[in-house]
């Protein structure tokens, strides 16, 4: 599973989860165990650019507004969809000006912004922080 080339083009292959086993179904109408999408290149670096963006697209509809925690465990899954650990944005503005520039310019192509709100709150580390919880503080 991941990033395949398939006859000199790239593709991202995934497994089908067991929870939806025998309702996605192939061109040939049977379920499928495993799914392919066409990345429509065939550059490696550019596979895995697109792969990325369909990563970030798929943990985007896992944030709930309701749920801080599960809103910022999906902020740090876009991140690092685009290979950039999630920092807080008060660590950032402390540290290096370059580090957060550098962070800034992944959102933009061609000198516009092309990230969506979501992407760009979580490369620059817009999400509030939450507080862990009972468990969570008895287990450290």
């Amino acid at each position: 599973m991941g990033i395949v080339n398939d006859r000199g083009r790239y593709c991202r292959v995934k497994r089908v989860p067991k929870r939806f086993a025998g309702l996605v179904c192939g061109a040939n109408g049977k379920p499928v165990s495993q799914v392919r999408q066409a990345l429509h290149t065939d550059s490696l670096q550019k596979a895995r650019v697109k792969a990325a963006r369909l990563a970030e697209w798929e943990a985007m509809p896992a944030g709930d507004s309701g749920s801080a925690r599960r809103h910022c465990k999906t902020e740090r899954k876009l991140a690092q969809a685009r290979g950039i650990s999630f920092h807080p944005v008060e660590d950032l503005t402390a540290g290096d000006i370059t580090i957060l520039v550098n962070r800034m310019l992944t959102l933009a192509e061609h000198g516009r912004l092309t990230a969506s709100p979501a992407v760009t709150g979580a490369v620059l580390g817009t999400v509030p922080k939450v507080m862990p919880t009972l468990p969570e503080v008895l287990n450290e």
